[in-house]
């Protein structure tokens, strides 16, 4: 698997929003239109996710691999349930999790706010910016 440089994980770690004042998006929710049709609920992400979420492909965080692999789904459901778990995985296995939710973002509408929500990314990152700082050492 190929790796991001250093400087390319410490970018990503720098564009996450971060402090309690952070503003990760919102839920828009559904509304009837004027033809009396109903739309569906989306995740609006904030320019900061934006701007973060830009510089994973930027950086080349996201990685190749079977993302939608059984073996591996089933792995990112435990991440998913707890997010701790992330505290003692590997650089891969980060970057795998980091690669999930931006791919699967495109498959279902607002995961990514849902992984914001549930504290999976900012585990992640958390993860990923100790990596990024021993990988100096």
């Amino acid at each position: 698997m190929r790796r991001p440089s250093r400087e390319g994980l410490l970018a990503v770690c720098a564009a996450f929003p971060k402090g309690d004042q952070a503003d990760y998006g919102r839920w828009i929710p559904s509304r009837e239109t004027e033809k009396g049709t109903l739309t569906w609920p989306w995740w609006m992400p904030s320019d900061e996710i934006l701007l973060w979420h830009n510089t994973l492909y930027a950086q080349r965080v996201i990685v190749q691999f079977d993302w939608m692999a059984s073996a591996w789904a089933e792995r990112m459901r435990s991440f998913e349930a707890d997010p701790d778990l992330l505290d003692a995985q590997d650089l891969d296995t980060v970057l795998k999790v980091l690669t999930t939710v931006s791919r699967a973002n495109r498959f279902d509408e607002g995961y990514l706010g849902k992984m914001l929500e549930s504290g999976l990314l900012h585990a992640a990152m958390r993860r990923l910016e100790t990596l990024a700082e021993e990988s100096a050492s």
